[in-house]
């Protein structure tokens, strides 16, 4: 997916609608519920980060990404 691997360069804008495209063609692709986080994140939106990475998460319980960010999400310092 071209959108993860700018998400994976840190160019999140420009992946943002790869990552949704991606998405409306296979919703059940946790990677691609984990770029949405990063991106959302990113974009100040903590609530869609939070679902996004707790989709990622219920489609792959073992995606330590997201399980990570979700948790600094959840709890901050």
């Amino acid at each position: 997916m071209k959108g993860l691997a700018l998400v994976l360069q840190g160019k999140n804008a420009a992946a943002e609608n790869y990552v949704d495209q991606g998405l409306m063609f296979n919703p059940n692709y946790y990677a691609g519920w984990s770029a949405k986080g990063i991106i959302d994140e990113d974009k100040g939106d903590r609530a869609a980060a939070i679902f996004d990475y707790n989709k990622a998460i219920k489609l792959s319980p073992a995606d330590t990404v997201s399980l990570q960010a979700l948790y600094k999400l959840e709890h901050p310092q």
